[in-house]
């Protein structure tokens, strides 16, 4: 059967240093010839898309729209579409053209009877999961108490030992914030928005953690790596910028 396919071609932006759209169009072509097909059209899409919008797939549903070509030919499926949904819409538009799919890494051939009835029931399961997920979605969020949190539980964090290993007290030495986020548990940009809390609320004395640090020449870098040294130091640079002008002056 002489069929007249166009081709598909897209490459993303971690595929530039591999293989460019010429060459999957090239590897297309040569299967098609195989097969005795025609190449009535060839559609490419290469990113960045411009505005998001693929124009070689949009001239590709097109011609299916219109009738213009009796199959597409792929090398993935995953180049056709990028969701679930999208996929399903797309294989749905074909079947209703009558226009055959080809993907030769997926081993769907839907100019071959069997491969047909095999792309027509995934299509029926994964529009009935689709389906299914979208339903559970919308019944979840009828569910939901307006300004409810959902997700995981805010990590807890005692004010009071943050603000003795913050501010060294007790003849303790201040500690970074990389070392005080390990100290607590949790990770550093939960101690970082404690602090800043902690900061507007008026508690974090960060004049006594100045003093601390020079009574012991400032934060221990022991093995530290030049990276984590620059880390610490620009702690401690946010820190000293966030104080008022007065306690910046003694800083």
């Amino acid at each position: 059967m002489t069929l007249s396919v166009a081709l598909y071609a897209r490459t993303s932006a971690a595929d530039h240093s591999r293989e460019m759209v010429e060459q999957i169009l090239a590897g297309l072509a040569a299967y098609a010839a195989g097969r005795g097909w025609n190449v009535a059209m060839e559609c490419t899409d290469q990113s960045p898309f411009p505005d998001g919008r693929r124009e070689g797939l949009r001239r590709l549903l097109a011609a299916v729209r219109a009738k213009a070509v009796q199959g597409v030919l792929v090398r993935s499926l995953s180049h056709l579409a990028r969701s679930l949904r999208q996929l399903t819409d797309l294989g749905r538009l074909l079947a209703v053209q009558g226009v055959a799919l080809i993907a030769m890494e997926d081993l769907i051939d839907t100019t071959d009877p069997g491969g047909a009835i095999r792309w027509r029931d995934w299509l029926e399961i994964s529009g009935r999961l689709d389906s299914e997920l979208r339903a559970e979605a919308a019944k979840l969020a009828r569910l939901r108490t307006p300004g409810e949190r959902w997700g995981r539980p805010a990590a807890a964090v005692n004010p009071l030992e943050l603000l003795t290993w913050w501010e060294g007290r007790g003849g303790r030495r201040p500690l970074s914030l990389r070392e005080l986020a390990r100290k607590l548990g949790v990770s550093e940009a939960t101690a970082r928005k404690r602090l800043r809390a902690l900061r507007e609320a008026g508690q974090v004395d960060d004049a006594a953690r100045t003093r601390a640090l020079a009574a012991r020449g400032g934060l221990r870098m022991g093995g530290a790596s030049p990276f984590m040294q620059l880390r610490a130091f620009r702690d401690d640079i946010r820190t000293i910028s966030s104080m008022p002008k007065e306690d910046q002056r003694c800083a």
